[in-house]
């Protein structure tokens, strides 16, 4: 029996989009329009057969850059905060009565701070009263382990490199970006942020070594093309996206 069915056809930059109305969750991409109403067969092929596709896996995705790359507002600042929280309780550098604290109930407690007070200390900018601007800065030296005076410099504002420096700056230690727990020496200067990711470092090597070995050994893929375990990929092609690409919000990109 042969089923007919209308393909709705999409053109966004170098890519063409095609879904189904008759057959939700039926769609295909591609950089032809032929490639892409062939995926799109494929997909209304197997939710024929009873194989539909139902969720999707995030994989180190962030689906706002703004959120990363952009300091142009403080919603930044106060997401990472109870990151910044976690590594300073790993490293025993939180207040004495925190670090007796479950790290659960002590992040709970972080993210309150972050959305509330912190939001609220940031939004006001240079309406913050003296007394106020104290309090804020006890608090975030309580939860980061950060010295008051660094944090009033930073104008209550510190971002990842200046924190993963600052941290164990008097052990003369970098934390980790990827992984807060690992630690590497800081370098000689007195920069004021990290220049080195030490858990990268750490991690590279024995990551690049068991894949390489996986797919020469098992898969039997043989190239002597480098494998860029991050990074390495330059320059990325934003294709039709013609604002900063930091600014970007990826669902709205992606959306039909």
């Amino acid at each position: 029996m042969r089923n007919e069915f209308t393909a709705i056809v999409e053109q966004d930059g170098p890519w063409y989009i095609a879904y189904c109305a008759e057959v939700p969750g039926a769609n295909g991409q591609g950089k032809s329009r032929e490639e892409c109403l062939t995926n799109l067969r494929d997909g209304i092929a197997l939710i024929d057969r009873g194989i539909a596709f139902n969720g999707v896996i995030l994989i180190s995705a962030t689906l706002n850059l703004e959120t990363i790359w952009s300091r142009s507002d403080d919603l930044v600042y106060e997401l990472e905060l109870p990151t910044y929280a976690a590594d300073a309780w790993y490293h025993k550098k939180v207040a004495a009565d925190l670090q007796k604290k479950d790290l659960r109930a002590f992040l709970k407690e972080v993210e309150g701070f972050a959305m509330g007070e912190y939001s609220t200390a940031l939004n006001k900018g240079d309406a913050l009263t003296p007394d106020e601007r104290k309090q804020t800065i006890d608090k975030l030296a309580r939860y980061t382990g950060l010295e008051p005076r660094f944090i009033d410099n930073c104008d209550l504002r510190f971002d990842v490199g200046q924190f993963t420096r600052e941290l164990l700056r008097d052990k003369r230690l970098t934390i980790g970006r990827l992984d807060g727990r690992l630690t590497g020496p800081s370098p000689l200067n007195p920069g004021e942020r990290s220049e080195f990711d030490p858990s990268n470092t750490l991690i590279r090597p024995p990551f690049q070594a068991t894949f390489m070995n996986y797919v020469r050994g098992e898969l039997g893929y043989k190239t002597d093309m480098v494998y860029y375990v991050s990074g390495g990929i330059m320059p990325w092609d934003y294709g039709h996206i013609t604002e900063s690409p930091w600014k970007t919000r990826a669902l709205n990109d992606w959306s039909p």
